[in-house]
């Protein structure tokens, strides 16, 4: 009774103090779809004032096709007794979350509705920015964490689950520090948490932990999130794997490094084998020359044999530091260079050594000269019986075509080029980490008492990439080593000359 008393003293005025406490556009039709009240928020929409839109029909206060299409749409509506409820993209550039209530008398017969559109086009937009965002973010290559205040991890994209094994879902409620294990993480998670705490931003490289306890380097950046106010409300931080970088670096010093024992090579070469021909020739003839003592023999013969290595160790210097083309390339399958190689090899091994190779393809022609890849081989041959000194051991050959996925992984390769790998692996006492850095570094070598000169594995490097491959090497303490060779396969027209 209240209701109608209440009803009965404002009557449409109360209608209109309702209509304008929303921000809705609002319209109330009858049954014929004219205009019988509206509020001010629509004839803003409409850009008209108020008397000039009542009295009209709902569709015609709109443009010819928007008019039609919102007349069709009225017409759906009126053959329910349901409230409509949907999304309104008509007009170019707006959206408009439009709901259609009918009203009814005293008899449940419909006698008009009410319309509501509310502006959503500026809400639709943002979500198109932060799904824009949020996509840009997932798709990232660095790694981004977003942490809330106490440094919680929140949210984390797919290239930090790559970067670190935790899953997106493991990795929500983690605190930070579980990526700092050790004593140095430890200490650089304090700086970090020392300089955010002072609302400053933090930058830097780092070595963290994995979920497998891997180990990886990283450069970061760790930045508060602030609201409007200047309040912190979490943190973002982005995670750039150092890891091909730091490869990278490496190949630049080794590639700048071999540039320069290439000029110095061309340079003194020359001049040098000129001062040890001498040498050479005239210790050769004393050594015919008779009678010699032992003694006088023994010291010609150390002379000689001074000189020759000298000789030898240029020739190798200017193999390594000159970019020259190989012999005619030709096509052959690299299976017989292996099949040889393997036959000079048993004879000087120990009796402890065993070989084993494992041909997992026949396709696996290329074009090079066999004498080089001869020598890529022998090489680091040389090395994996060193490696295991006369132990009880394995020198493995294991040739198959090299997965698509891991030529992805490799830089120096082309990606969509078929490559084949051909590894050699041996069980000896295997490598760490920083001799491994430096494997492939000129004059580089573990060798004692001078059995090495440091250039068999840059050699092979030199080789292997001129022919556009590239080398890798797996090794860990008492885990031997493994190093692959990529090379790319033959084109289809090299096999007809094969």
């Amino acid at each position: 009774m209240a209701q109608h008393r209440l009803l009965e003293t404002y009557g449409l005025d109360l209608l209109r103090a309702v209509l304008e406490t929303t921000s809705d556009a609002i319209y109330v039709l009858d049954s014929e779809d004219l205009v019988v009240e509206l509020n001010a928020p629509a004839a803003v929409q409409r850009g008209a004032p108020l008397e000039t839109l009542r009295g009209r029909p709902w569709y015609d206060l709109f443009d010819n096709e928007v008019g039609q299409r919102r007349r069709q749409i009225l017409a759906m509506a009126r053959n329910q007794k349901e409230m409509l409820h949907y999304e309104d993209r008509i007009e170019p550039g707006l959206v408009f979350d439009v709901r259609i209530q009918p009203l009814f008398d005293a008899c449940a017969s419909v006698v008009g509705r009410v319309i509501c559109m509310r502006d959503i086009s500026q809400a639709r937009k943002q979500e198109r920015e932060r799904l824009r965002l949020g996509t840009a973010i997932e798709q990232a290559v660095e790694a981004v964490l977003i942490m809330d205040e106490n440094l919680v991890i929140q949210y984390v994209n797919q290239s930090f689950e790559d970067l670190t094994g935790y899953s997106q879902q493991q990795a929500k409620g983690l605190p930070l520090d579980v990526l700092y294990q050790d004593s140095e993480q430890r200490r650089w998670y304090a700086a970090i948490s020392a300089t955010l705490s002072q609302g400053e931003i933090w930058v830097g490289r780092t070595r963290n932990t994995g979920k497998d306890g891997r180990l990886f380097r990283v450069e970061k950046t760790v930045a508060p999130i602030r609201g409007q106010s200047g309040v912190i409300l979490g943190y973002v931080s982005v995670w750039r794997d150092l890891g091909p970088v730091e490869q990278l670096e490496r190949q630049l010093r080794t590639a700048q490094k071999m540039e320069a024992i290439g000029t110095l090579a061309s340079g003194i070469a020359h001049d040098f084998n000129n001062i040890l021909g001498p040498i050479l020739l005239n210790a050769q003839l004393l050594l015919e020359r008779s009678p010699l003592c032992d003694e006088e023999r023994d010291l010609l013969q150390e002379i000689n044999d001074a000189a020759e290595r000298a000789r030898h160790l240029v020739r190798q210097i200017l193999h390594l530091g000159r970019r020259r083309e190989a012999e005619q390339p030709v096509p052959f399958r690299l299976s017989t260079i292996i099949k040889e190689c393997c036959k000079l090899l048993r004879p000087t091994l120990p009796e402890t050594l065993r070989i084993e190779h494992r041909l997992h393809t026949e396709q696996d022609t290329i074009v090079a000269d066999p004498t080089q890849i001869h020598q890529a081989i022998m090489n680091l041959c040389t090395n994996a019986v060193h490696a295991m000194d006369r132990r009880p051991g394995v020198l493995r050959f294991v040739l198959q075509t090299a997965d698509p996925e891991t030529i992805r992984t490799k830089p120096q390769l082309n990606v969509g080029r078929p490559y084949i790998c051909l590894a050699i692996e041996d069980s000896g006492r295997g490598m760490s980490e920083e001799v491994l850095s430096q494997v492939f570094d000129p004059f580089f070598t573990t060798k004692n008492d001078g059995l090495g000169t440091g250039l068999g594995l840059p050699v092979v490097q030199n080789i292997i990439t001129q022919l556009g491959g590239t080398v890798t090497v797996q090794s860990a303490p008492g885990q031997g080593s493994v190093f692959a060779l990529y090379l790319p396969l033959a084109p289809a027209e090299a096999f007809i000359n094969e």
